[in-house]
This record gives C-alpha cells, structure tokens and sequence, in this order.
C-alpha cells in the first residue's frame, strides 16, 4: 500500500475513500495523531492508502472528483510550517525562561 493522500479533515478523507471505492480501488484510511507539548495542541492526520499498482488511477480519480483536495505534497508542506512554528515558540519561551533566571539571579 502507498499513502496518496493526507488530510485533517475526517469528512473529506471519507469521501475520497467512498470515491474511490465506488471507482473499485480498494483503499485503508489511517489516524495518526500527535500532540504538540508547546502549544497544546493535538493535530490529527487521515492518510489515505491504495494499492501501489493503484496509484495513479487513484491520483487521477482524486484530480477529476475535485480539484479542491490537497496532494500529499501540500500537507507535507503544512506540517513543515507547523513544525517551524513549534520551533519558533518553543525558543520564545527557553529564551523568557532564561530572562526570568537572569533577572532573579541578578
């Protein structure tokens, strides 16, 4: 199986897979979650699988049904912004954290 599609959205994952389905491929639906520490947040992705010698038939079906879904690439790029925003804000609070000791200290 190869993942073709991603998406946080359990709505649009399901009619991708009740698509493709009715298209006769056959397809696995996966959550994983994953909770960010920093921010609090749990984020949730559905990742939509097919079978390998089905994958551009599904990628083409997906194109054609809609054009508004996202490809793997986009939320690979999301999660990416995602990561660099945990970064950013996790160094926000090392370096008020630091700031804090200083001024104690001091």
């Amino acid at each position: 199986m190869v993942i073709i599609y991603r998406t946080n959205d359990s709505i649009e994952a399901d009619a991708i897979c009740s698509n493709l389905s009715a298209h006769g491929i056959a397809c696995d639906c996966s959550r994983n979650d994953s909770f960010h520490a920093v921010s609090g947040v749990n984020h949730v992705m559905f990742e939509i699988s097919v079978p390998e010698d089905m994958e551009q038939r599904a990628r083409d079906i997906i194109r054609e049904q809609s054009g508004g879904y996202e490809s793997t690439k986009m939320g690979s790029s999301r999660r990416s912004k995602a990561r660099i925003v945990a970064i950013i804000s996790l160094v926000v609070i090392v370096v008020g954290l630091a700031a804090s000791i200083i001024s104690a200290v001091m």
